[in-house]
């Protein structure tokens, strides 16, 4: 529109064609926010596919750490552990001596407290204490 022509306006018409343009440029600055973010992205990924691989020559990298030529990159690594089937072996339990019973007093989210009695065991685990080592003196006498 011309300077003669907005002239010609009322008021009300003014501000509803400025109240139209700011909601415009609201659109098109997130539209470019999204778009530089976008191209970021693109330029990093292409940053990526351009730099040659790190080796012992091009960076700090050992030359241990160097991928060897005429070798698959990434060779499948075994699993550790038994094998499917395997029956593991643990130490025997023992008939415990002491007994201790690990019961939470109070809820950990909330803070309410909690029954002592009834409940459902979770799991044990036991600890064997070694006695404490007593030393033997020995003399010889010649």
């Amino acid at each position: 529109m011309t300077r003669a022509q907005l002239q010609q306006l009322s008021q009300a018409e003014l501000i509803e064609i400025i109240l139209q343009q700011q909601a415009t440029i609201l659109q098109q600055q997130s539209l470019i926010a999204h778009l530089q973010a976008a191209v970021a992205e693109l330029q990093e990924q292409i940053r990526r596919l351009t730099e040659p691989a790190k080796d012992a020559s091009n960076s700090s990298i050992p030359a241990s750490r160097t991928p060897k030529p005429n070798r698959p990159a990434c060779q499948a690594q075994k699993k550790r552990g038994p094998k499917p089937g395997h029956e593991g072996r643990s130490r025997r339990r023992q008939e415990p001596q002491v007994i201790v019973d690990c019961r939470p007093s109070a809820c950990e989210h909330c803070g309410s407290p909690l029954p002592q009695s009834g409940g459902k065991l979770l799991g044990t685990s036991q600890v064997v204490e070694l006695p404490p080592v007593r030393p033997v003196v020995i003399e010889a006498r010649r």
